[in-house]
């Protein structure tokens, strides 16, 4: 079913055609009716803190972010709440990954999930709809005090290749962007 198609009621149809001729070989029988309802689709930008634009692979664009907060203790909740907006009509479906990462570049914590926490599927997205994806990421008992950046980037579901960063000024080789506020732990 087209990720555009409208909300409402359709005729399910069932027409035998020849093989070769293309042409219909039989009347239509009707099978049925089938309601669609889809969700909402939003173009337009919200208010963000943080704007930061990223393009990944041609297809999708991070806008920016929001923090709940950048003070966090072990065992807290951190929630990036990223805007995205599709570049064209999404070909499959790409999970996200917010990485926490320490100034070794380890990952001390991470969140992989589907955006829309599970609901918003990027085979659904539509060029130039925005979409608003919350990710909470609960910090292990054991992160050490410090400062952390935040990594934020799409994976195949399937193969689990990531996109590529298409932005101006990247290297094609990046396939992640760090987020410009830093998070501390204490």
């Amino acid at each position: 079913i087209p990720t555009d198609l409208e909300t409402g009621a359709y005729r399910i149809e069932l027409t035998l055609v020849e093989a070769g001729a293309g042409h219909q070989a039989s009347p239509r029988v009707a099978l049925g009716e089938l309601v669609l309802s889809g969700r909402p689709h939003q173009f337009d930008v919200p208010h963000m803190a943080h704007v930061q634009t990223a393009e990944f692979g041609g297809l999708v664009r991070l806008l920016g972010y929001d923090l709940g907060r950048v003070e966090y203790r072990p065992h807290d909740t951190l929630r990036v709440t990223l805007y995205w907006q599709a570049v064209e009509q999404m070909p499959g479906d790409y999970q996200v990954f917010v990485h926490v990462l320490d100034s070794n570049s380890t990952v001390r914590a991470q969140h992989d999930g589907a955006p829309g926490m599970g609901s918003l599927p990027t085979s659904g997205w539509l060029a130039g709809e925005v979409i608003t994806d919350v990710h909470d990421i609960v910090l292990p008992a054991d992160i050490p005090a410090g400062t952390y950046r935040l990594g934020v980037g799409l994976y195949a579901l399937d193969s689990g290749q990531r996109l590529h960063l298409t932005s101006a000024g990247s290297t094609g080789e990046q396939d992640a962007v760090w987020l410009e506020q830093m998070v501390r732990v204490y």
